[in-house]
């Protein structure tokens, strides 16, 4: 895969690099239920790091809680940081 290969990265579920599981802790039902989190929410939380850059308004790149494997999040890339 080069580079440039543009992957659909939006919300991964393992890291790339140390094949860590980002699924944290069930998100409580009564919040689900209560349209905290959107109408189709997820059933847990993430523990995945999405970090911002200047130019860009939100997350622009991933980073692994368990390896500090950092990504970005719109093209795969070996090592961003």
């Amino acid at each position: 895969m080069s580079v440039n290969e543009e992957i659909k990265m939006e919300h991964p579920r393992y890291c790339p690099n140390c094949n860590g599981d980002f699924k944290g802790k069930p998100i409580p039902e009564k919040c689900r239920k209560a349209g905290h989190y959107g109408p189709n929410p997820d059933t847990h939380y993430s523990l995945l790091i999405g970090i911002e850059t200047p130019g860009y308004d939100g997350v622009s790149l991933w980073k692994c809680p368990f390896c500090h494997h950092t990504w970005n999040r719109f093209y795969r890339v070996d090592k961003v940081a």
